[in-house]
């Protein structure tokens, strides 16, 4: 187990440190400079900012100084908004795309998986087409289109929730459905198909030779299995979800975290985009990381190499 978590940290800090620095090297080396914006610039002015903002030298040493600098928590200061550091911005928005991140994920999650568990035990039942068919349709609607849908029948027909904004709880209930709509359906149509392979196999069918009633068998036998397939789709949902989403926080006017991950790479703002890329990182590999230790707790056949 020791050895699992040592390795684990290790490939942490390898991914962060190939993904940031290629992040880098894009920003660096793509048309068009950071200052391509400002117009008018001499020469003379372009390379004082650059010395400003330590992107003089060859891109290795530009690389370095950014390095040295995110080791001591320093991930400078952004490019565009003037007089704020990345960690200021970040640390306005992200607990507001945590908070919408989270209610969505759970919502994905668990309305998923009762739907889903639900069609596979009445499967080619009205039950089982309704479902799917609710899925397909959820699927293939974006949030530009479910948001502003939503919006119109709720917030502006019958006014049980307010149009946008982020001043309270009752502002959360509307985008975080709107966000969970097509990922919970989504698990859904996996845990569906993982449900009915699993109901297939031999442990089930031996489980209900011995009598035993048939939501004990979906529920204590089959779902431990079946949902190991969810799992696995769960641990990126879950970093992508907290992160933010551009759509949703723009249909309904939320200041959270997804609106930078754009931004930063429209105004050609690399530092920020670096503390964007290095967050979601974070989130993906720990999260992916907690997926293993679920699998081991759900699947008793899976071990943890020591």
């Amino acid at each position: 187990m020791g050895r699992f978590l040592i390795s684990r940290f290790l490939s942490l800090l390898a991914v962060l440190a190939v993904v940031l620095t290629l992040t880098f090297i894009l920003f660096r080396t793509s048309p068009g400079g950071p200052f391509s914006f400002e117009r008018d610039l001499t020469a003379q002015q372009i390379h004082e900012k650059e010395v400003k903002y330590k992107l003089d030298g060859p891109l290795p040493v530009q690389v370095a100084r950014w390095w040295g600098d995110a080791l001591r928590g320093d991930f400078r200061e952004s490019m565009k908004s003037k007089n704020f550091t990345v960690a200021e911005i970040l640390r306005q928005s992200l607990p507001v795309s945590f908070t919408l991140g989270a209610v969505a994920f759970v919502l994905a999650a668990s309305g998923g998986i009762i739907a889903g568990a639900l069609a596979a035990a009445r499967k080619n039942h009205w039950p089982d087409r309704l479902a799917m068919t609710g899925a397909l349709l959820a699927i293939s609607l974006p949030t530009f289109v479910t948001g502003p849908l939503l919006v119109l029948v709720f917030a502006l027909g019958l006014r049980w929730f307010p149009v946008g904004g982020w001043t309270g709880l009752h502002h959360l209930i509307l985008p975080s459905i709107c966000l969970a709509i097509p990922y919970g359906a989504y698990v859904a149509r996996l845990m569906r198909n993982s449900m009915v392979e699993v109901l297939g196999a031999d442990f089930i069918r031996t489980a209900r030779a011995k009598g035993l009633p048939e939501r004990k068998v979906i529920f204590r036998h089959a779902l431990k299995v079946a949902i190991l397939p969810v799992v696995s789709y769960l641990g990126p949902l879950a970093a992508g979800l907290l992160t933010g989403s551009v759509v949703v926080e723009s249909v309904f006017g939320i200041p959270g975290a997804g609106q930078h991950f754009v931004s930063s790479i429209l105004n050609k703002d690399g530092f920020l985009l670096m503390g964007a890329v290095a967050v979601y990182c974070v989130l993906l590999v720990v999260l992916n990381f907690f997926v293993d230790i679920v699998y081991c707790v759900l699947d008793r056949r899976i071990k943890l190499y020591e």
